[in-house]
């Protein structure tokens, strides 16, 4: 087969290649413009890294096609002197035949290959977008040759082209790129001189080994199949309009949560409960929430108190006024005693007069007393105003609040009727939704540990307010950390 019908099958090949996968990312072809420099490997010897032997450059293009994140295909073509001077001083020496032109010669060299490119931006061994790009080549090709001043001969042959690159990427038109090319050549003749071997592509005979530099452009038509402006190599959802933001992935009802990570894609919601609303602000989401359009507490699943007396108002028989659990929230009313029955009157008969008498019974009515809380008790619950300490941003208790709580302890063991609020308060620092929380945790955190010195849960309610009622200026330090405390209020 002759050689310009080999390239022509080569030219064919490569169009061929292009269509083993659609367009699949921005801009998938380039061209590209180089020069650069062949070095001979052959029977004269070897020009590699010898920049005192002459420099032989050359031009070239090329076209390459985006295969997929890991390959693309090429076709390389370029043009220039091929040679070598073994006797520097004898390159103009004027010389009678090929068979002794004494180690030198000279030709012009035409080839083209197509090459199949192996990149290491693949998104497993480096990122897609990474700039500096190495990438590793192999493919076939043919080369053409043509003597000059009689030094070498007229001749062309297949080659067996490998190398590999580096490709920097200045924008997502242009790169430049360094490539190093070593060809084996079945072909052994050009140099003038001919080596006996069975072997076809052999050490020795005439290769080069070719190193360009250039600019490579990239174009083509950006596919973007449901039209979101994000095209379908990046896109994570191609066929679902999305947002930049997410890949191209939706977020359906616009809470910035995309709809694959949204438990709730329909209904805009927040980042702490994985997409899902809470639509009354109080730390408990909708789903969970017992009263989702009121504002109320998480251990109340979500409702309110209004009246504090630690019955949730959706379960309070009456919710604006203080009552007891035990007669669900309202309070107990006092039994009123009936008024004895009057006897009747008593007659005393004697000989000379009747005398009847009737004797009254006295009610004595006995106003009840209210136990108060002694100021020792209020004392105590005044130093642990101070005293109970938490770590930053937790409800962990601090080992050092533990004194005053002993305190607390012994006075609920030496009074069984008392009943405790602990109420947890916060600073205005934060989202209000968080600070509600951590109220709440650390007024639970109190109580949690009272309970396990032995003090009857029932004895004792704990309610987060976050930074309700402050009893500082929020704007200074001091004044914030007097608002970062637990009350503890006691009652009969």
């Amino acid at each position: 087969m002759k050689i310009q019908h080999f390239l022509a099958a080569l030219f064919c090949c490569f169009l061929a290649t292009t269509t083993l996968q659609a367009q699949s990312a921005d801009k998938p072809w380039t061209v590209g413009f180089n020069v650069g420099k062949t070095s001979y490997q052959g029977d004269l010897g070897s020009g590699f890294f010898k920049p005192e032997k002459a420099f032989h450059g050359n031009v070239g293009m090329s076209f390459s096609r985006y295969l997929n994140p890991t390959f693309n295909v090429s076709l390389n073509g370029s043009y220039g002197r091929y040679g070598y001077m073994k006797d520097e001083n004898s390159q103009d020496k004027k010389i009678s035949t090929v068979s002794t032109h004494e180690g030198n010669f000279l030709s012009n060299k035409g080839q083209a290959n197509i090459m199949l490119d192996f990149k290491f931006n693949n998104g497993w061994l480096l990122p897609e977008d990474f700039k500096l790009s190495p990438f590793l080549s192999a493919g076939l090709g043919a080369a053409s040759y043509t003597a000059v001043n009689r030094r070498g001969t007229n001749d062309s042959d297949f080659i067996l082209p490998v190398g590999g690159g580096l490709n920097y990427r200045i924008n997502d038109m242009f790169n430049i790129y360094w490539q190093s090319t070593y060809a084996y050549t079945n072909g052994d003749s050009v140099d003038g001189i001919v080596t006996e071997t069975d072997n076809v592509f052999k050490f020795g005979s005439d290769d080069w080994w070719m190193n360009q530099v250039g600019l490579k452009i990239s174009f083509g038509k950006t596919m973007d199949t449901d039209g979101d402006g994000v095209s379908d190599n990046k896109d994570t959802c191609p066929t679902v309009p999305g947002k930049l933001a997410f890949m191209g992935c939706p977020d359906s009802d616009n809470d910035g949560i995309q709809d694959s990570k949204d438990n709730c894609p329909t209904a805009a919601g927040i980042a702490m409960f994985n997409g899902c609303p809470d639509t009354d602000h109080d730390g408990v989401m909708d789903s969970e929430d017992s009263c989702p359009t009121q504002k109320g507490m998480a251990h109340f699943n979500g409702c309110p108190d209004t009246d504090g007396d630690g019955v949730a108002d959706n379960k309070d028989n009456c919710p604006t006024v203080k009552g007891v659990m035990a007669n669900k929230g309202c309070p107990v009313q006092k039994a009123i005693q009936p008024a004895p029955t009057r006897p009747a009157p008593r007659t005393t008969t004697t000989r000379t007069t009747t005398t009847t008498s009737v004797t009254t019974p006295t009610r004595v009515v006995t106003a009840p007393t209210r136990k108060v809380v002694s100021s020792s008790t209020l004392s105590v619950f005044r130093e642990a105003l101070d005293q109970v300490q938490f770590e930053t941003g937790k409800s962990i208790i601090k080992s050092n609040s533990f004194n005053v709580l002993s305190k607390v302890v012994r006075i609920m063991n030496e009074n069984p009727t008392m009943r405790l609020n602990i109420e947890g308060y916060t600073d205005s620092q934060g989202a209000d939704v968080n600070n509600l929380r951590l109220s709440q945790s650390r007024a639970d955190a109190v109580k949690t540990y009272l309970t396990s010195k032995g003090i009857s849960p029932m004895r004792m309610t704990a309610t987060g307010f976050g930074e309700a009622s402050p009893v500082a200026d929020n704007a200074t330090k001091e004044g914030r950390a007097k608002n970062r405390r637990v009350e503890l209020k006691a009652n009969y």
